[in-house]
């Protein structure tokens, strides 16, 4: 299974995660440091590794309060936005008192692929906090344990393991091809004028190149694609109580007059009449 998601323009790269192989690895890693591990994406999700990355019973119980594991999400975050920032191995004690670490993942050109956190490990240094509660005591004291030099030397080990991520590409950003790439731009700019030759230029191509080329790859030619595109999202913002005015303005379209009439000669029925249908057909479930 690939996970990918595409980052915005202008950039136009997409984010590719080799689950099938980044999956075994940390499950060899957890295996073997009998800790847990997990890894999380450029936009701080965490990917769900099943057993490899296995929450410890003191922390799965401590997370059933809703602010405490709210709390606990907050200084992971913050965490990881400063390892992320100074490329540095961060070690802390979260928001439970335990040590935790994070150890950001970069590629050869310098582009954040996203980080290893790993921990719930409490510190040999420090008593058992629960004397009051028998039952967080004694799942306290299953956890495994370690010094802060400890958990840095983790980390290192870590790293170096990130450095085969990076190598076998199990995370990366790929360039997109032309095609998927014009797409996204048009995606993102619906609104807006768009020509043959701003494209080609997007994509360092000739506009004869992409005249030729445009229809093969999209079925339809430029204007005929952009016109579907925004006759599909007119119905959803039709279907969502958007008022006409607000649709054809949203979609970059001069008046209503206009939208009216290319929404009409698209779908057979003008707007108005496509919005009274719909509130209609609603009133009646």
């Amino acid at each position: 299974m690939i996970l990918s998601l595409s980052v915005s323009w202008p950039i136009m790269l997409q984010y590719v995660i080799r689950t099938e192989e980044l999956q075994p690895l940390l499950a060899v890693l957890h295996s073997v440091l009998k800790i847990s591990i997990s890894f999380y994406d450029i936009n701080f999700a965490e990917l769900p590794f099943l057993d490899s990355r296995k929450h410890a019973d003191y922390c799965a119980a401590l997370r059933q309060d809703r602010q405490f594991f709210a709390a606990c999400k907050k200084c992971d975050h913050q965490h990881f936005l400063k390892a992320q920032e100074t490329s540095q191995i961060q070690i802390y004690s979260c928001h439970a008192g335990l040590l935790e670490g994070i150890v950001p993942i970069y590629d050869d050109q310098s582009n954040f692929l996203g980080a290893i956190i790993f921990g719930q490990v409490r510190d040999r240094n420090c008593p058992n906090p629960h004397s009051n509660d028998p039952q967080l005591a004694k799942l306290y004291d299953k956890l495994p344990e370690a010094i802060r030099s400890e958990m840095h030397e983790i980390g290192q080990l870590l790293k170096i393991i990130t450095s085969v991520i990076v190598r076998e590409r199990l995370v990366t950003f790929r360039n997109l091809g032309w095609s998927e790439k014009l797409r996204l731009y048009i995606d993102a700019h619906i609104n807006q004028r768009i020509t043959i030759a701003h494209l080609a230029q997007l994509i360092n191509r000739s506009p004869s190149f992409l005249s030729r080329h445009f229809k093969k790859e999209f079925g339809q030619s430029l204007p005929e694609y952009m016109t579907s595109k925004r006759m599909q999202i007119a119905l959803d913002l039709l279907r969502s109580g958007e008022q006409v005015k607000q649709v054809a303005h949203k979609l970059g379209y001069y008046d209503a007059f206009h939208f009216s009439k290319v929404f009409k000669k698209h779908y057979g029925t003008c707007p108005t009449r496509h919005r009274a249908d719909v509130k209609e057909s609603e009133t009646r479930l």
